[in-house]
């Protein structure tokens, strides 16, 4: 074996023992490559992929929309019971504001019982239920000027001449009933009209007093449960000229 050979021989063991020995001993930092190139290497992102990424997150949030809107019940957060109390009650005291005299009215008044009474009949046709309540009203329809009653017939009629001897007219002595004795002097429309008259007669030297002509009056309502059809409501005001559609609270309506 001459010398080359040797040389060879020498080289090639040591090859091989150096290669045995990365291959079997291997140092700390050979252990982390090789453990780093084991983990997954992060995508490169593309300059046309980043202009996409609004368009995918809106996707998203619409997923993230549907989601909560299919969500049940039990997983939506219920509202506190006390507020919830607060807007029934809000809502109830609007509901009471609207109809404060409540569903009831009363229509007329009619002077006639029979004209009430067909009245009513024409109302409970259209399904309502009515019922006829007749009433006592005490009217002022005028005022008198009243020349004050004597003490007997035969003194308030002497006191009537003498009126006419002063040349007036329109002259009514009360022979009997309430104002027995008394000589209405006329009887006027307004309180204004008559107090004027009467300062005129006072500065002729006549006293006289402003006393209110009452007159007693029947009146018949007719009541109904609730409102009156349109179409019927324009029937009767038509008919009934001065006719009153009154709304009353049915609870004030049954005390009646």
């Amino acid at each position: 074996m001459n010398l080359t050979n040797k040389v060879f021989l020498i080289l090639l063991i040591l090859n091989s023992v150096v290669f045995l020995r990365e291959l079997f001993v291997s140092s700390p930092k050979s252990v982390r490559v090789v453990e780093e190139a084991g983990r997954p290497v992060e995508r490169l992102v593309l300059i046309g992929e980043l202009r996409e990424t609004p368009a995918t997150t809106k996707v998203e949030k619409k997923k993230s929309a549907k989601k909560k809107a299919s969500a049940s019940p039990e997983q939506v957060a219920k509202p506190p019971q006390k507020a919830k109390k607060q807007s029934e009650s809000k809502h109830t005291a609007r509901k009471k504001a609207k109809s404060p005299a409540g569903d009831c009215y009363r229509v007329g008044p009619f002077q006639g019982l029979v004209t009430a009474h067909r009245v009513g009949e024409q109302l409970k046709s259209t399904g309502l239920n009515a019922n006829i309540q007749t009433k006592s009203v005490i009217e002022t329809k005028g005022y008198w000027l009243m020349y004050p009653p004597k003490d007997s017939i035969e003194s308030a009629r002497l006191a009537l001449a003498e009126l006419r001897d002063k040349g007036l007219r329109d002259l009514w002595l009360f022979e009997t009933g309430p104002w027995k004795g008394a000589i209405s002097l006329g009887v006027y429309e307004t309180r204004k009209r008559a107090e004027a008259a009467a300062r005129r007669f006072r500065q002729k030297g006549i006293e006289v007093k402003v006393m209110p002509m009452k007159r007693y009056r029947i009146l018949h309502w007719v009541h109904v449960d609730r409102s009156i059809p349109i179409r019927l409501e324009k029937e009767l005001t038509q008919k009934f000229p001065g006719l009153k559609i009154i709304p009353q609270s049915c609870r004030l309506q049954s005390h009646q």
